[in-house]
């Protein structure tokens, strides 16, 4: 959660990795705050190569006036990816970047289960 919305009090911006079918609700979702609803503003689920899927672990950062998000995917049963996706956006738009760039590959027989962020 962020706050990125000057004219809305607290956390505004919400991304949530959702592991279901990428028919249905799978992908990194994005919602945005209002200062009473939250609402939708979009589902990603493509990653480079043109391969969609869903995402276990979600980590985000500020970059600037972006926010830089690494998911794990869900699609694979054995060396899944760790993705990368910067949101552009304001808070209330979609999702500014639609298809996430691989930044690592699990090793063979292994997966990636989470991503988090570590404090330098």
């Amino acid at each position: 959660m962020f706050d990125r919305n000057p004219a809305v009090a607290g956390l505004d911006t919400l991304y949530m990795a959702d592991d279901g079918t990428v028919a249905t609700t799978g992908g990194v979702q994005k919602w945005s705050f209002d200062g009473s609803t939250w609402t939708l503003r979009s589902r990603v689920t493509t990653i480079s190569g043109g391969t969609a899927s869903g995402f276990r672990g979600l980590a985000g950062v500020v970059t600037g006036s972006s926010v830089t998000l690494f998911a794990t995917t869900s699609i694979e049963t054995a060396a899944n990816r760790l993705v990368a996706y910067v949101d552009s956006a304001a808070s209330n738009a979609a999702l500014s970047s639609t298809t996430g760039t691989t930044i690592a590959t699990a090793a063979t027989n292994t997966l990636f289960r989470g991503v988090a962020i570590s404090a330098q």
